[in-house]
């Protein structure tokens, strides 16, 4: 886990410090969603997807149903077509490979793609289905930010403790324990 504070917060170091990580977590209770969005939205060119659920989009299919729709606006209308033809099999596993894949064609240059109010999305199995394949199958050059409001273990926890996803923004308390769970 990695604490930065907002003195210290950088793109730079940001980008130092979660090189080869799949997936970064940010600790729901820091501040740094504000740093993260600000650096990188002021360099925009640097490959940035930022995608928030809302509430409307309490369930897997509709979330990354609108996602698609979403960045299809942005990237042409050619993007996602892998993920719109497993949408329609709705087998979340299925979603997140393709998912995955879609967003490996974008460019071979870095891509991180910013997933906001995660927390909105019901935790169950068919996200832990979705997460788990979509996690496992992203090219090597798309990494995934994860920032929610409440942020559970799981499906995160398996991917925390193989190295393959770093948690930002650990809060240090009045005693200096750092949250581990």
């Amino acid at each position: 886990m990695l604490n930065f504070s907002a003195p210290s917060f950088s793109r730079e170091l940001f980008l130092q410090k979660t090189q080869g990580k799949r997936v970064v977590l940010i600790y729901p209770w820091s501040n740094l969603k504000t740093l993260f969005l600000s650096a990188f939205l002021d360099k925009a060119r640097d490959g940035l997807l930022y995608y928030r659920v809302t509430q409307e989009s309490s369930n897997l299919v509709d979330w990354i149903d609108s996602l698609v729709t979403e960045f299809r606006g942005i990237l042409g209308k050619k993007f996602g077509a892998e993920t719109a033809a497993a949408l329609k099999d709705r087998k979340p596993a299925q979603v997140g490979e393709a998912l995955a894949s879609d967003l490996g064609k974008i460019s071979s240059d870095p891509l991180i793609l910013y997933l906001d109010d995660v927390d909105r999305v019901t935790y169950e199995d068919e996200f832990a289905q979705w997460a788990t394949a979509f996690i496992k199958a992203l090219p090597a050059h798309v990494q995934v930010v994860v920032s929610a409001r409440v942020l559970s273990r799981h499906p995160w926890d398996a991917f925390v403790s193989s190295g393959e996803a770093v948690v930002i923004g650990v809060e240090t308390r009045r005693n200096n324990v750092v949250f581990t769970s």
